[in-house]
């Protein structure tokens, strides 16, 4: 479920685990990031003159158990290696196929490349609260388990979009 939801207004999470239900013990960080557009930026004296990229950025911390605190750490920790892992999957066997001059090695390094970026999307997908949209004034929230999302909902007083 997703839900747009204002800067200004703190949220309140429910006492159990995000993942679960369980009785959370921690708190788990999410960030989330928006462009808000380019502003031309004027300085009389000086050499800062020029567009200027604003962005926005939302943080926050929900609840979840000692279980689900490490399975998401572990979701962030594999994110980095599936990034090194695209980037070694074109690197190195470009290199190799230049090397020998075999296209077959080339092949097997995109073949790979694509293996570790469809996981990394898998993991993005799987997070069980992501940060999308964020503007100036509110941001959307989207929480995958839908009994939790509701009473999320209700407590702070929010209907689902979409």
């Amino acid at each position: 479920m997703e839900f747009r939801i204002s800067r200004e207004i703190p949220i309140r999470w429910p006492e159990k685990c995000v993942w679960c239900g369980n009785s959370p013990i921690m708190r788990y960080p999410a960030v989330g990031k928006g462009f808000l557009g380019i502003k031309w930026k004027f300085e009389v004296f000086g050499r800062g003159s020029g567009y200027k990229f604003e962005y926005a950025r939302v943080d926050f911390e929900y609840p979840v158990c000692r279980k689900h605190f490490f399975w998401s750490m572990g979701g962030q920790i594999a994110l980095l290696v599936f990034w090194g892992g695209m980037v070694l999957g074109l690197i190195v066997p470009t290199l190799l196929a230049l090397r020998f001059a075999e296209l077959f090695i080339f092949y097997i390094g995109l073949l790979l490349c694509l293996l570790f970026a469809a996981m990394f999307i898998l993991t993005i997908v799987l997070q069980p609260v992501r940060v999308k949209w964020v503007r100036t004034h509110f941001y959307t929230m989207k929480i995958r388990n839908d009994d939790y999302a509701r009473e999320f909902g209700m407590l702070n007083n929010l209907s689902p979009i979409g």
